[in-house]
C-alpha cells in the first residue's frame, strides 16, 4: 500500500510541474500564432530539430546509467563522466558550426538558419548538462526540484518568445527563447546540485571510471544510435518538411506534434520518470516487474482513450477558436496523426524496460526501422503530396508503437525469475 501511495504521489508531483509547464505555451499559442508567421514556425523547427537531435546523443547516452547503477559512488562518477562527454561534444560541434556553417545552410536549403548557427552547439550542450542533471535528481527522488526546473525552462521560454516577438519580426524570438530556457533551467539545476549535489561523496573511486565506461558501453554502442535513430524519426520530419514542402508547410507540422506531444510532455513524461526508479528498484531485487508494469500500462490507456476521441472530434473548432483561420491546415494534420499519438502516449513511459532488462541492441534495430519508414515515406508519399506523406508516416509509427509495446511486456518478469541484463 505504501508502495502505491508513494508512486501516486511522486507522479501527482511531477504531473503538477509539467503540467505549469505545459500551461504556460499552451496559454501563449493563441498570441504567437498571430505575431509570428508559418514560415517563421518553420525556421524555428528546423533549429530546433538539428538542437534536439544532437542533445539526445550529447552525453553519448551514458546519463541514462546513473538511475540504473545500484551504488550511488557508481551513480555519481557515471554522472560525471556524462558531464564530460557532454562538454567534449559541444565543444566538436562549435568547431563543425565555424568551419561548416555555409555548407550546413545549403545542405538544408535555408538561408536564415544560417543566422542562428552559431546558437546550436551551445544550446545542446545546455540541454546535455540538464538531462544528466534531472537524471541524478530523479535518482533522489527530488521530483519537486524536477517540476521546478520545466516550469523554469517554460516560463523564461515563452516570456523571450512574446518580448522579442513582439519588438522583432522573423524567428529570433522563437529562437532566443528557447535558448534563455535552457539557460535559466541550468542554473537552477547547477546551483541545487553544488549546493548539496556531492558533499557525501568519496573521491577515492577514480580509479573505477574505466570500469563503469566498459560496464556500461551497451549506451553508447546501442543505445545511443537507437535514441538517434529515434529522435531523428521524430525530428527529421521537420527538416524533410522544410526541404520537401517548404517552411510554411514544416510550421504547420511543427505546431500540429507541439499540440499532440503536449500530454506526453504532461502525463506519459512524468509517469515514466516515476516508472524508471521504481522498476529499476524491483528488477534488482528480482521482484514483479510484470505487476508494475501492467498497472502502468492500464493507467495510461484509462488516461488516455476519452480525450483523444474528444479532440478527434472536435478539433476543427478548436483550432479555428485558438489559433486563428490562417491555421486551419493544422486541424487535419492532427487527424492524421492522432492514432499514432495515441499508442506514443503508452507505449513511451513503458519503453524503459528497454533499458533496464539490458535490451539496448533490440531497441536499436527497432529505431533503426523506424527512422527507415519515415525516410520511405518521404520519399514515396512526396509525388502524391503533404497528406498522403502524413498519412504514411503515420500508419508506420503506429505498427512500430504496437511492437514496441508487445516487446517491452515480454521483457518483465513475474519475479520466479529475472532476465539478466545485456
Amino acid at each position: 500500500m505504501k508502495l502505491k501511495t508513494d508512486f501516486r504521489k511522486n507522479v501527482l508531483t511531477l504531473m503538477f510541474g509539467v503540467a505549469l509547464a505545459q500551461i504556460i505555451p499552451i496559454l501563449i499559442t493563441p498570441v504567437l500564432t498571430r505575431i509570428y508567421s508559418p514560415e517563421d514556425f518553420g525556421v524555428f523547427a528546423l533549429y530546433l530539430s538539428i538542437v534536439t537531435i544532437l542533445a539526445s546523443i550529447v552525453c553519448a547516452r551514458y546519463e541514462q546509467a546513473i538511475i540504473i547503477e545500484a551504488k550511488v559512488n557508481d551513480a555519481f562518477l557515471m554522472l560525471l563522466i556524462s558531464l564530460g562527454v557532454c562538454f567534449f561534444v559541444s565543444v566538436f560541434l562549435f568547431f563543425c558550426v565555424l568551419v561548416f556553417g555555409s555548407n550546413i545552410s545549403v545542405l538544408f536549403n535555408n538561408d536564415k538558419i544560417s543566422e542562428w548557427l552559431m546558437f546550436i552547439p551551445i544550446s545542446i550542450f545546455l540541454s546535455g548538462l540538464c538531462q544528466a542533471l534531472s537524471v541524478w535528481f530523479n535518482r533522489f527522488k527530488k521530483y519537486k526540484l524536477l517540476s521546478i526546473s520545466k516550469v523554469t525552462l517554460s516560463f523564461f521560454t515563452a516570456f523571450v518568445n512574446l518580448i522579442l516577438g513582439f519588438l522583432f519580426a522573423g524567428a529570433l524570438g522563437l529562437v532566443a527563447g528557447n535558448f534563455v530556457g535552457l539557460l535559466a533551467c541550468f542554473l537552477l539545476l547547477f546551483m541545487c546540485f553544488f549546493r548539496c549535489g556531492f558533499k557525501s561523496f568519496s573521491f577515492d573511486v577514480f580509479d573505477k571510471i574505466l570500469l563503469l565506461f566498459k560496464k556500461n558501453k551497451n549506451f553508447p554502442l546501442y543505445d545511443l544510435p537507437a535514441t538517434l535513430m529515434n529522435i531523428s524519426a521524430h525530428q527529421s520530419a521537420h527538416i524533410f518538411f522544410n526541404i520537401f514542402f517548404g517552411p510554411a508547410i514544416a510550421g504547420y507540422y511543427f505546431l500540429m506534434q507541439r499540440i499532440l506531444s503536449a500530454p506526453i510532455s504532461l502525463v506519459a513524461s512524468s509517469m515514466q520518470d516515476v516508472f524508471k526508479e521504481e522498476v529499476a528498484k524491483i528488477y534488482n531485487q528480482g521482484g514483479n516487474t510484470r505487476a508494475l508494469y501492467l498497472n502502468m500500462l492500464k493507467k495510461l490507456f484509462l488516461i488516455s482513450f476519452i480525450p483523444t476521441v474528444l479532440i478527434f472530434v472536435f478539433v476543427d473548432y478548436l483550432v479555428l477558436f485558438f489559433l486563428g483561420e490562417d491555421w486551419l491546415p493544422v486541424a487535419l494534420y492532427i487527424k492524421i496523426f492522432m492514432p499514432s499519438f495515441f499508442l506514443r502516449f503508452i507505449s513511451f513511459p513503458l519503453s524503459f524496460m528497454f533499458y533496464v532488462s539490458g535490451k539496448q541492441f533490440i531497441n536499436m534495430i527497432g529505431q533503426l526501422f523506424l527512422f527507415l519508414s519515415v525516410i520511405f515515406s518521404f520519399l514515396l508519399g512526396e509525388p502524391y503530396g503533404v497528406v498522403v506523406t502524413m498519412t504514411m508516416i503515420s500508419i508506420c509509427n503506429s505498427v512500430f508503437y504496437l511492437v514496441y509495446l508487445f516487446l517491452s511486456y515480454s521483457y518483465t518478469s513475474n519475479g520466479s525469475a529475472n532476465f539478466e541484463r545485456g
